[in-house]
């Protein structure tokens, strides 16, 4: 498992590259907010559509800021 989360963490890493960052809730990773939303649009084959027209993404979160756990 730790060889292939390694191996994940690389290929995220070549795709949209990313860095871990420490605030008062503990590390959080951050990334290139408007690089990442295009390649999400282009993964789903939405990049095209939202040049004309709004697409709507919808975002999990874990609630670790809002509890704090």
């Amino acid at each position: 498992m730790q060889r292939l989360a390694g191996m994940l963490n690389e290929l995220g890493q070549q795709l949209k590259p990313f860095h871990p960052v420490e605030c008062e809730l503990g590390e959080m990773y951050a990334f290139d907010y408007e690089k990442m939303v295009r390649y999400i649009l282009k993964a789903f084959s939405l990049d095209k559509i939202a040049e004309t027209e709004s697409v709507e993404l919808c975002i999990t979160l874990d609630c670790a800021e809002l509890t704090k756990t």
